[in-house]
């Protein structure tokens, strides 16, 4: 997801969803496997919520995805993976 042209000490949010299609609930877990840049303060430039969650049976839920850094750069960027927990 593509999420750019923000002023210094601005946030943008984005969403995505999950829907879950199977018969049984399930947990996700969301992961971060890799960053680039942290914010000067040592703070992730990237915030996902919920980060864990369990859905219920074809249910669906929407991510938020926070980025709000404090410094200009092009090497802003989170590599996630979501894990499905039983």
């Amino acid at each position: 997801m593509y999420i750019s042209g923000k002023v210094l000490g601005e946030s943008c949010e984005r969403s995505f969803q999950i829907k879950i299609i199977s018969n049984f609930e399930i947990k996700l877990k969301i992961i971060s496997k890799g960053h680039g840049m942290y914010n000067k303060n040592r703070s992730k430039v990237f915030s996902f919520i919920p980060s864990e969650v369990r859905i219920e049976v074809r249910e669906y839920i929407d991510v938020n995805i926070i980025f709000k850094p404090d410094q200009l750069s092009e090497k802003f960027f989170e590599l996630i993976t979501v894990y499905v927990l039983y």
